[in-house]
């Protein structure tokens, strides 16, 4: 029994040292930028957002789901949209999760922020990944792209735009936590709980580009 415990005591260590490692060694996410390609991915003016794309915004019920709040924002670009634009992550971090099948396809990427605490961004209605789980990621890395038009006719019109969430809380491992979420808070205050609103959250950490002197 003495050796059991032995045994499991440097387990134990050997498993938080691995882990404290790959903290450290994750990228501080320091700079942010928008997902889209925009004319300029460090200003918020250059994505649109339909009224019924704000955050917490009431959401009509439909097949099984409930009447529910929104838990991101649904962006779209504001220049001439391009068919089947790129999606980049929003800030150095780790791809954790590529989940579900189209049109509910989404890329989840976990980041550190400079006082060590973590946030996770999550990228919904996206088609051809670049990226796979475990791979270490930037705000020059593009992870996917929207879909065309011929594809929009397959699966849904109204999937023209990038959901893109800002989640407060570690998802459970090996399970559906964002899928369950994004359409089971029935309260604003279930979204508070479990969510950042994306563009206060980016408002605040995105820095615009000085101006060149003429």
């Amino acid at each position: 029994m003495k050796t059991y415990l032995i045994i499991f005591t440097c387990c134990l260590i050997i498993y938080l040292i691995l882990l404290a490692f790959n903290s450290i060694n994750q990228q501080i996410a320091n700079i942010w930028k928008l997902p889209l390609n925009t004319i300029d991915r460090q200003d918020w003016s250059t994505v649109l957002l339909e009224p019924d794309a704000h955050f917490k915004a009431p959401r009509a019920p439909f097949g099984k789901v409930k009447l529910h709040y929104h838990t991101g924002v649904d962006l779209q670009n504001r220049s001439i949209v391009q068919s089947g634009e790129p999606v980049y992550a929003i800030a150095a971090g780790k791809v954790i999760a590529i989940e579900d099948s189209l049109p509910q396809r989404r890329i989840t990427i976990e980041h550190i922020l400079p006082n060590r605490t973590k946030v996770w961004s999550v990228y919904i209605h996206i088609i051809n990944e670049q990226v796979k789980i475990g791979d270490s990621v930037d705000t020059e890395t593009v992870i996917a792209r929207l879909m065309t038009p011929v594809e929009l006719e397959i699966y849904g019109m109204e999937y023209n735009h990038l959901h893109l969430e800002i989640v407060k809380k570690l998802p459970p491992p090996a399970s559906n936590f964002y899928e369950r979420k994004t359409f089971r808070c029935y309260t604003k205050e279930e979204v508070d709980e479990y969510f950042y609103d994306p563009e206060i959250f980016l408002k605040n950490r995105i820095q615009p580009r000085r101006l060149k002197e003429h």
